[in-house]
């Protein structure tokens, strides 16, 4: 049942992780074909925006708080959500609180 939970919150705030890694790559394409830095500057601040997104996760809903659900948890929350799911199984989560993913 925890693994099943977990693995949930782990699988959604990973594909939110590669949507936004996708995007960034999109952006980065177009600022590697902008003709002036006044034309990549935007585009830059974007794929900055998309990378921390991808690590950290966005509150969506404004709710205060960066959730698992789509379109909110990234890579941190996919792996404090393997912490969760590490210790709900009676494994130690390496020191630090880190999955290690």
């Amino acid at each position: 049942k925890n693994v099943k939970l977990h693995s949930l919150h782990v699988i959604t705030s990973a594909d939110n992780a590669a949507k936004w890694a996708s995007d960034a790559l999109a952006a980065s394409q177009k600022v590697l074909s902008s003709s002036t830095a006044a034309e990549a500057a935007p585009l830059v601040e974007k794929v900055k925006m998309l990378v921390e997104a991808m690590q950290k996760g966005i509150d969506a809903n404004g709710d205060g708080k960066i959730g698992w659900k789509k379109g909110e948890g990234g890579l941190s929350t996919a792996n404090q959500h393997m912490v969760f799911m590490l210790r709900g199984e009676g494994m130690a989560a390496p020191a630090g609180g880190k999955s290690g993913y």
